[in-house]
């Protein structure tokens, strides 16, 4: 599930946790220094995950990599990696990257996104790769034999 899905339900479960916290401490003599201390707590905790994310997100290749460690059969990523490598004239590994795309996937519309959209220019500037016509070449292209 996404992310953003869980936005808006969160704001119920902080509210339940905060009035809970605020009800448990009524009569403690120092509740507002705890709740401070608490608070700070909790956004030195934040900024620190926060940090740690920012490095999955330093550029594109590397997101799409952090993905594929962290899923399984995620073939959104290695489309996302290829695309990157291939803008990168890492061309190798952007094939590999499509092959193991054409692995995991039983829909040939990401094959003919990507053969569509990257390997035509190539081809009419003297590219590398033979240019197919239809998704059921591009799976015959992308898987070995």
């Amino acid at each position: 599930m996404a992310d953003r899905y869980s936005y808006v339900p969160s704001i119920g479960i902080l509210l339940v946790l905060v009035w809970g916290a605020q009800e448990l401490t009524r009569g403690w003599r120092y509740q507002g220094a705890a709740a401070t201390a608490l608070a700070a707590a909790a956004a030195l905790a934040c900024a620190g995950l926060t940090w740690r994310q920012l490095g999955y997100w330093k550029d594109t290749e590397s997101l799409f990599r952090h993905a594929l460690l962290v899923t399984k059969d995620n073939y959104g990523a290695h489309h996302g990696l290829g695309m990157a490598l291939d803008r990168q004239e890492r061309l190798d590994e952007a094939i590999s990257e499509y092959r193991q795309l054409s692995e995991r996937t039983a829909t040939t519309s990401w094959l003919t996104t990507t053969w569509g959209l990257i390997w035509r220019p190539r081809a009419s500037r003297g590219g590398h790769e033979p240019v197919p016509d239809r998704p059921e070449d591009s799976a015959r292209i992308c898987r070995p034999a």
